[in-house]
């Protein structure tokens, strides 16, 4: 699961990833990020979820830090797109310079991206915004 908006009342360039495995939020304008794991503890956090579903478990007597594993990310205070540009033109102008991603992972990220702006087209507001009121 993907979040992402291109429209917000205050400036800020975050990623936010939510998976069952894992949750990670980079924020590039704080230049800040944080990895939360369940690894270690996988069963007994799919153990706490499923009594939590049956409605015969207390969260509150959970210690979250202790089956949970936290890192907290630095983000180099380069502009990631700044970098993948420079990547892009390195390779293309020296063919002996491998670029950090490969045309198959190019290619997935292209169709991956088509497939985000078809979906946004798709379920696009039905009302019209009047923008002189």
């Amino acid at each position: 699961n993907i979040t992402a908006s291109r429209l917000g009342l205050k400036t800020e360039r975050k990623v936010r990833v939510f998976s069952r495995q894992a949750y990670l939020s980079v924020n590039y304008f704080r230049k800040s990020g944080i990895v939360i794991k369940a690894d270690p503890n996988t069963n007994v956090v799919k153990w706490i979820q499923e009594h939590k579903e049956a409605g015969d478990f207390d969260l509150t007597t959970v210690n979250w830090p202790d089956l949970l594993h936290i890192e907290q990310l630095v983000i180099d205070d380069k502009e990631p797109i700044r970098l993948e540009q420079e990547a892009f033109l390195r390779a293309v102008m020296d063919r002996e310079f491998m670029p950090e991603v490969s045309v198959e992972e190019g290619l997935a990220a292209l169709q991956c991206a088509e497939k985000i702006l078809a979906s946004v087209k798709k379920h696009k507001w039905h009302e019209s915004i009047d923008y002189n009121t």
